[in-house]
């Protein structure tokens, strides 16, 4: 029956029936077989449209040749005999619906492909922080150790202000401070404590 169906153009494509039939025998085909047999239909008529629509769908066709369709099919719904038009409203409403749901399913994998790139850019710059966090510890840790070098070699370190001032403060060693003269009336070397100075008896 679904062999020379297609080209029947009788009264009979007046019936539900026959249209009803096309819609099972469509999806029997392969989608090159449907697509192949589609083109053949590009007749100006309502019935050519028709057909087209259900042939189309069979074929597994992109959301921008199922839309054209189903535009065609829609410049001919005045033409549409009274009692096919009930079953041309289900196609095409199911067609809408294929439509809708081709946009959701295109929205929703630009939305995820969105999402993706904003995860591997937030991945790639969670790395790049991981890695200067690093760096920072390293160079935190190159401080730490420097400080703790410094701070154990001035504990180390002697004091070396001076020599001690242990003759009080003089800082001369004490041969040299016995030594020193004093100034206003000490006697000359080898004389006493009464020694009478030169022309006292004058």
């Amino acid at each position: 029956m679904c062999d020379d169906i297609w080209q029947r153009d009788d009264g009979v494509v007046n019936k539900p029936d026959y249209w009803l039939s096309l819609m099972e025998c469509a999806p029997r085909m392969t989608p090159a077989q449907a697509r192949a047999e589609a083109w053949r239909h590009q007749d100006a008529s309502w019935q050519d449209s028709f057909r087209q629509s259900i042939l189309l769908d069979a074929a597994d066709i992109d959301v921008t040749e199922r839309r054209r369709a189903y535009h065609r099919l829609l410049s001919y719904r005045d033409n549409f005999q009274a009692g096919i038009y009930p079953l041309f409203t289900l196609w095409r409403q199911h067609q809408a619906l294929r439509l809708v749901l081709a946009d959701e399913r295109s929205r929703a994998q630009c939305q995820q492909q969105e999402s993706d790139k904003q995860m591997r850019a937030l991945t790639a710059r969670e790395q790049q922080l991981k890695q200067e966090l690093a760096a920072t510890a390293r160079k935190l840790q190159n401080l730490t150790d420097i400080e703790r070098r410094l701070s154990s070699r001035k504990w180390q370190t002697p004091d070396d202000d001076g020599p001690a001032a242990s003759d009080g403060g003089s800082g001369k060693p004490p041969s040299e401070e016995r030594q020193t003269p004093k100034v206003g009336g000490t006697s000359a070397p080898g004389g006493g404590a009464n020694a009478t100075p030169a022309g006292a008896g004058l």
